[in-house]
């Protein structure tokens, strides 16, 4: 009944509410319909694995992190549950959190300020953000529906003091909790409102409530967990044993990438998105119209700013300044309040000559600053700004500036789901799930990480399915016992997705022989059926076997006879003769492994000469050494592939070597070359 009374009934639903429900859905569900481009890469399949673990009694709050994110995992599976392991069913627990904070932006805002709920909603759905994630199987929705909650409940105290309503808010934080740790960023937020009510010596009864119940949910959580595993920090373990040096680790990484994150990364991609739209209007308001905004204007206002600051600057480490990676969809749940905050300030802003002109300013900042697309619309948004100047000469005018920031908010989602169309998913699983119920007996797809997850997906993860699919050299000898009948799934988009170039790819996959012919294509996938398992396997349980040139045999051996190269200068070099080989003329494929330490991106190279024996160079090959997480201090391990031809000629020498084109030295450790003969005819190793 209380739930009911607060969270269904605060203010009557009039028509004009249910149109403005009814607008906004509709503006998701025709996205959702011709927009919708698949899970969200490695990390939705997860949750869906999870979730169908769940279903299977065996959900391993050992294994990840990600099985401990119940905010995401059981939805879908009550929804796979019902409906089985579907596109639908992953897309419905992100929809019903989105409809929900559709529902409560409306109550708030129809109650205080009834005409700016239609800027309220579409600053909300026309999010690029929003448009995208609101049907992905992925966390940081239901983060964005748990502040949601918190924020509803202070905000409805105002209209009925109920201190039950602080219950409200510890559901949410504890909703928002149980689906990610970035939950942390909502502190700043909620401590600026409990200090901000301390001082002013209201809704203490609130907050007293909040704050008990959220710190008793957490207690009961905590307990649970080691009543589960023997462990009341499972999670917070399984967080620390995941991570990973990468371009985040701003306390490993060089100053010069923390400047960069926290003085305009964050704003720089939230304003070529469009995110940032939703936000702009808050800007001049707070620092012009502050005075004569109203109280719940304010609260909006300030949760917007304060929750900007804490995206931008907090930090997720409790040991060193580690602000959370600059990635838009950590601070989803931002977009709700930027909505509310700008839809609700929008009119009084537009009449207020200063406040325009500073929302001008702001927009043409930003169109100087951010190159195509995002510059046009800010542009309109400083030409709208401006005109309100004179709209006083000119009735129409004012139609004219509310038309004007419609069309700014309506192009980006235009444009974003043109781009996300281009990546025809629904043609690409249509193909796939075609090919699939063609094939009968043992079959195994090989391919890219993230297409390897979408393909197990399809099969709902099952493991005894005829139909297996496997990451390139990431294939269980058991699997390859069974001899299934091999495939290989290209896919530039699930590639791109997986965070690899096409250099990253193994040479079997990038130089597929003349007379595989694609089993299907559907741009930009293509199936090939491979011509037989030795071609597959060579990656997979003939490297090892392969010759081998190094030095020393262990790692730390290894790493302790670092070779020190300095600028403009090749190493010393490693030379082989073919006469080592196997006498076949054709084509080899080279792998070169080695440790690089205080490189700079662009800075050395890999180089391989094929010369004779007068050494007169036969062929050359050139490779720049790249690393994506470049750390001083830090050994990074680097993998190069060659593919290279050998004419009928045993008397030929093979030098690799690695140049400095740098100023500064750099070292190199650990070097581990591996050969083997491709056939011409079968493109297939010997």
């Amino acid at each position: 009944m209380f739930v009911s009374n607060y969270f269904l009934g605060m203010g009557k639903i009039g028509f004009k509410a249910v149109l403005m429900f009814l607008l906004g859905m509709g503006i998701l569900v025709v996205f959702h319909l011709t927009s919708f481009s698949g899970m969200k890469g490695f990390d939705g399949i997860e949750y869906a694995r999870h979730a169908v673990e769940v279903l299977q009694g065996k959900l391993d709050l050992q294994d990840h992190h990600f099985a401990h994110r119940l905010a995401v995992v059981l939805p879908a599976a009550s929804f796979y549950k019902i409906l089985g392991v579907n596109d639908l069913a992953s897309a419905l627990p992100a929809m019903l959190a989105t409809i929900l904070i559709i529902f409560m932006m409306l109550n708030l805002a129809q109650r205080n300020h009834p005409n700016s709920g239609w800027w309220v909603i579409l600053f909300f759905v026309l999010s690029p953000n929003i448009l995208y994630y609101w049907d992905k199987l992925m966390p940081d929705i239901q983060v964005a529906l748990g502040a949601m909650v918190a924020f509803w409940a202070r905000a409805a105290y105002e209209k009925k003091s109920n201190p039950y309503l602080g219950i409200i808010m510890a559901m949410g934080l504890i909703w928002a909790f149980l689906a990610k740790a970035t939950v942390i960023l909502l502190a700043p937020i909620i401590l600026f409102l409990l200090v901000k009510d301390l001082f002013q010596k209201k809704a203490l009864k609130f907050w007293i409530w909040a704050t008990s119940f959220t710190f008793g949910l957490l207690l009961i959580y905590f307990m649970t967990n080691y009543l589960l595993t023997g462990d009341p920090f499972i999670r917070i373990k399984r967080i620390l044993a995941k991570g990973y040096l990468n371009t985040c680790s701003y306390d490993q990484l060089e100053p010069k990438f923390l400047i960069k994150r926290i003085s305009y990364e964050l704003i720089q991609i939230w304003a070529q998105n469009g995110s940032l739209i939703a936000l702009m209007p808050c800007i001049p308001a707070y620092f012009f119209l502050r005075k004569k905004l109203d109280i719940h204007q304010r609260y909006w206002m300030e949760i917007s700013l304060v929750g900007l600051l804490s995206a931008n600057f907090m930090s997720i480490s409790p040991t060193a300044y580690v602000p959370m990676c600059a990635d838009e969809r950590h601070f989803l749940f931002l977009i709700a309040p930027w909505a509310m905050g700008s839809g609700l300030v929008l009119g009084k802003l537009l009449n207020n000559s200063s406040a325009s002109v500073g929302l001008a300013i702001l927009a043409l900042v930003l169109a100087i600053w951010i190159p195509g697309s995002p510059r046009i619309i800010f542009g309109i948004i400083a030409v709208a700004s401006l005109l309100t100047l004179l709209k006083h000469k000119l009735h129409l005018l004012q139609y004219v500036v509310y038309l004007s920031i419609l069309l700014a908010l309506v192009l980006i989602p235009i444009e974003y789901g043109n781009y996300l169309r281009s990546l025809k998913y629904h043609a690409q699983r249509k193909a796939l799930m075609e090919w699939m119920e063609k094939q009968k007996g043992n079959t195994l797809v090989v391919t890219d990480g993230v297409q390897e997850r979408i393909g197990n997906y399809y099969i709902g993860f099952d493991s005894s399915y005829h139909i297996q699919f496997r990451e390139f050299e990431v294939i269980e000898k058991s699997l390859l016992d069974k001899r299934p009948r091999p495939f290989l799934l290209m896919n530039a988009y699930s590639r791109f997705m997986s965070g690899m170039n096409w250099d990253d790819l193994p040479l079997f996959a990038r130089e597929i022989p003349d007379q595989l012919t694609p089993m299907y294509k559907e741009d930009p996938s293509e199936m090939y059926e491979i011509p037989n398992m030795s071609w597959l396997q060579f990656p997979v349980s003939k490297w090892e076997d392969s010759v081998i040139y190094g030095y020393p045999k262990t790692e730390n051996e290894q790493l302790d006879s670092a070779e020190v190269v300095l600028p403009k200068t090749f190493n010393k070099g490693w030379t082989l003769a073919f006469s080592d080989l196997p006498n076949k003329t054709g084509k080899y494929w080279i792998r070169a492994k080695l440790h690089i330490r205080n490189m700079d991106q662009g800075q050395a190279n890999w180089q391989i000469h094929v010369d004779d024996l007068g050494g007169n160079n036969r062929q050359w090959e050139s490779a720049e050494l790249k690393h994506r997480t470049p750390v001083p201090g830090k050994w990074v391990k680097l993998q190069i592939d060659h593919m290279i031809e050998i004419p009928a000629d045993t008397t030929q020498l093979i030098k690799m070597r690695v140049w400095n084109d740098g100023p500064a030295l750099f070292e190199i450790a650990a070097l581990k070359v591996s050969i083997a003969h491709i056939d011409n005819k079968k493109g297939q190793p010997n």
